[in-house]
């Protein structure tokens, strides 16, 4: 068979002629397509560690297992992400700029489901590495398309703000009334400590003992304190939520705690012993003498009242100054400014596209072309 060169070489106007073709027809194609500008409008990722921030504040992170377990994101960016690609995000920006009647589908059978489809098309979301979610838009008018863009922007802060207000507000009104349940309950529990101290003579007791039914009294007081604010966040959030899920290891943690407290080593080993946990107390509650008994749980009772109320406070300043904020919760790193120059269609990257797809299948036209000659030529040969 004649050498692959040799063929091409013999056929060249003709690789060369469909080379030219289908350029010139890429040009042309090219030169009357419309075209399309592309803003872009950069934020920053929200911070981290929102839930549990009251509870962190009074316990301390790096002192308590609570506020370890606390830390870490809240899905912040995951929220953004989820508003900006929201259908709801959609509907608004096509009512406000008219996308049916841009996109020319108001006379489809459903113009809105079309009009969503095409701003997808035309919208790209993305979060980097870096901490930057960029909204890129194309449009046929490039002041359009950075209208667009930023209003992506703005509608994210509105819709933010309200949720974030939202929650505040319920929030609020939650913990409010929890506040007002162990405010009486923290009065009542005074009352009675000081009506048996004065009708029994008994006085507080010092030392060891009374340090660690404090302590006990305001574990407890914290376990409560936690529960409520797990109640508070599964208003708003799934169980799947990191901080529900952190707010449960927590409380379990924090009654092992408790127990090994009251108990004086591990309570899942009931020998105690040298097999047993030893307590982080030297007087465990259990062994204080029954004269006392009394005394300790009236204690134990007004001190753990008040770490829920100290608790409960720092928790209800915290929401009303979330709900009390109006500022931007987005954080603008760059603003879309309209494109001097269209992006799209790309003339030299098509014609280049062009130009060698156009050379592979004019080379290949050719040779299946000579084989089909050499083998009809065979063919006849082998008739004669």
């Amino acid at each position: 068979m004649e050498n692959v060169g040799h063929i091409i070489w013999r056929h060249r106007k003709l690789v060369t002629g469909f080379f030219v073709l289908v350029c010139l027809t890429t040009g042309l194609v090219t030169l009357f397509l419309p075209r399309e500008y592309e803003a872009t409008a950069s934020i920053l990722e929200p911070p981290e560690g929102k839930g549990g921030r009251a509870l962190e504040a009074f316990l301390g992170q790096s002192a308590s297992p609570l506020g370890l377990l606390l830390q870490g994101a809240d899905g912040g960016k995951a929220r953004f992400l989820g508003i900006l690609k929201s259908r709801t995000m959609q509907d608004d920006l096509i009512r406000q700029y008219e996308l049916v009647k841009v996109y020319g589908v108001e006379n489809s059978y459903a113009p809105m489901r079309d009009a969503r489809l095409q701003l997808e098309r035309m919208t790209e979301i993305r979060a980097s590495r870096e901490g930057v979610i960029s909204i890129k838009v194309w449009a046929n008018d490039a002041k359009t398309a950075a209208d667009i863009a930023n209003s992506y922007v703005e509608n994210l802060d509105r819709r933010n703000t309200a949720m974030n207000v939202s929650e505040g507000g319920q929030n609020r009104r939650f913990l409010e009334g929890r506040v007002s349940e162990v405010t009486k309950a923290l009065r009542d529990a005074e009352d009675k400590l000081r009506a048996y101290q004065a009708a029994s003579k008994a006085v507080v007791m010092e030392g060891q003992a009374k340090a660690a039914i404090e302590a006990a009294a305001t574990l407890e007081g914290q376990i409560v304190a936690a529960q409520v604010q797990l109640k508070t966040i599964e208003t708003f959030a799934t169980q799947s939520n990191p901080d529900v899920i952190r707010l449960k290891q927590s409380i379990d943690e924090m009654q092992r705690q408790l127990k090994r407290m009251e108990y004086g080593r591990n309570p899942s080993n009931s020998r105690g012993g040298p097999g047993g946990a030893a307590s982080d107390f030297s007087v465990p509650l259990g062994s204080i003498p029954a004269t006392g008994l009394e005394v300790s749980r009236l204690i134990r009772e007004v001190k753990m009242q008040e770490t829920i109320y100290g608790l409960l406070m720092q928790q209800l300043e915290q929401e009303k100054l979330t709900e009390a904020n109006d500022t931007p919760s987005v954080t603008i790193l760059d603003r879309a400014i309209p494109a001097e120059w269209h992006s799209r269609p790309r003339a030299l990257l098509n014609l280049a596209v062009a130009s060698f797809a156009s050379i592979i299948v004019g080379i290949s036209i050719v040779l299946i072309w000579e084989d089909l000659v050499v083998r009809r030529a065979r063919k006849r040969e082998s008739v004669a």
